[in-house]
């Protein structure tokens, strides 16, 4: 993939997620004084792999706004990866890329308490709902692959691996069991088989991460450890962020994404800022 190519695909995500902070603000602005009956129906069905269930209650308006977090963070992050990236070669940037316009997607979390206002067709749930997959499925796998380049795999191949990311995520949000009849705690729909989905997730989390540290080693660049370290922060806060149902945990989601992202990019644009 050349560098006008990418290039392409940096605006492209820009105009998506400029197109998706508004719609989010307008959805949840509107859906907001639906947000307590929305949760209400969730049942007390706390996210998979919520540890934070035993300490902290649910708050009615925590999912409210870690849907515009997320889409703040999209907007912000391309801004500033485009800008710092725009010329440099680094091949584990364009998957940074799709991983930053992925929380995007967020704001169709917001069609579960339209649905309390406007009475919306069981349709729209579920079109939502696979769209919702779709974007935390490309999220996961844009880092799991930024990680396997960062490794040593051929940069020629980028365009490729990008249409396969793209692929994967699609094929788990039109094949991955949805009920968008019901939802949990975070306003996200309940998905068929979570916790083996959230095992998968976190073995590609954890080898993003190992594949960083591994790089520092075949390619004799300590850089890649602080990149490394980065990722696990990031995806730890990408999770809370997603799931989070109480102030707390939307809070610190936040703060570690944005801190993991810029100690993931901080360390590659040293890298390749010379080449």
């Amino acid at each position: 993939m050349t560098i006008s190519e990418r290039d392409g695909v940096f605006r492209l995500c820009i105009v998506l997620a400029v197109l998706a902070l508004p719609g989010a603000l307008a959805a949840a602005f509107t859906a907001a004084a639906a947000f307590p009956a929305a949760l209400a129906k969730a049942e007390g069905i706390r996210p998979t792999g919520a540890f934070w269930a035993g300490i902290f209650a649910v708050s009615p308006y925590a999912p409210f706004a870690a849907i515009l977090a997320s889409c703040v963070y999209a907007f912000t992050a391309l801004i500033l990866i485009r800008h710092y990236f725009e010329k440099n070669r680094s091949p584990e940037i364009i998957f940074l890329t799709l991983f930053a316009i992925s929380f995007s997607f967020e704001m169709f979390r917001c069609i579960y308490p339209l649905r309390e206002i406007y009475m919306l067709p069981n349709i729209s749930l579920d079109i939502a709902s696979r769209a919702l997959v779709f974007g935390r499925s490309l999220g996961i796998f844009s880092f799991f692959a930024a990680g396997v380049y960062a490794a040593g795999l051929d940069a020629q191949k980028q365009q490729r691996a990008v249409l396969l990311v793209l692929a994967a995520a699609a094929l788990a949000g039109l094949g991955c069991p949805v009920n968008a009849l019901f939802w949990n705690t975070s306003i996200a729909a309940l998905v068929g088989n979570g916790g083996m989905f959230f095992v998968i997730e976190a073995a590609l989390s954890l080898a993003a991460a190992a594949s960083f540290f591994a790089a520092a080693h075949n390619r004799a660049e300590k850089l890649f450890l602080h990149a490394g370290g980065g990722v696990i922060l990031a995806l730890l806060g990408r999770r809370l962020l997603l799931d989070a149902d109480n102030w707390y945990v939307m809070a610190a989601g936040f703060a570690l994404l944005c801190i993991g992202t810029w100690r993931t990019c901080s360390p590659l644009h040293r890298v390749y800022l010379w080449l």
